[in-house]
């Protein structure tokens, strides 16, 4: 799938393919699962940390914004300290 300018998923182009099969396939159920959460974040968070997030956002749009929990999809994007910037400054740059 090419993706237009304006609708890039961001990531590398394994999550691109991932997002292509995913989007192909859901929206040619005919269904279409909403909210769709996506959280960019620096890698280094183990799966454990991931499940935990996972939840509570999943918790808190149930609890907070009515959502079905099944139809709740939560994607993750990690991204180097090299591909990420705040501020103007990338964060590989950046003082601890």
């Amino acid at each position: 799938m090419n993706w237009p300018s304006n609708l890039n998923p961001g990531c590398n182009s394994q999550s691109k393919e991932r997002w292509s099969w995913w989007l192909s396939n859901l929206l040619g159920m005919g269904n279409v699962l909403m909210p769709m959460v996506q959280i960019t974040m620096l890698q280094g968070r183990t799966a454990e940390q991931k499940r935990k997030i996972a939840k509570r956002v999943t918790d808190a749009l149930v609890e907070e914004a009515g959502a079905r929990r099944e139809a709740i999809t939560i994607a993750f994007c990690e991204v180097s300290k090299e591909s990420y910037a705040s501020g103007g400054e990338l964060m590989v740059d950046k003082v601890k």
